[in-house]
């Protein structure tokens, strides 16, 4: 069994996956609703607890939404100082006042 080296200038064929969009009635958290990041479990392995602790009871809008392939829903979030996080469901909480 061998395996072929790419030199620097092949282009490798990325496989894209469609996912639909998310229904209105959905009861997923939606696009520019506030949500707080949730303290990490110290269970998760030290990259992510290291991650999600830096984010951990600030306030942000949710930018974007992804269904990733294993069926894991991950939200691209904006806080107000410009930095964007990526949190799985289970990392945020509905931002109530």
């Amino acid at each position: 069994m061998g395996f072929d080296q790419l030199n620097l200038f092949e282009e490798v064929n990325e496989k894209t996956v469609e996912v639909a969009p998310i229904p209105d009635d959905s009861p997923l958290y939606k696009l520019q609703e506030m949500i707080e990041v949730r303290q990490p479990e110290p269970s998760l392995d030290p990259e992510d607890f290291h991650y999600i602790s830096s984010f951990a009871g600030k306030k942000g809008t949710i930018k974007s939404v992804k269904i990733l392939p294993n069926g894991k829903i991950c939200y691209e979030v904006g806080f107000p100082n410009q930095t964007l996080g990526i949190f799985y469901e289970e990392d945020v909480k509905k931002y109530i006042e």
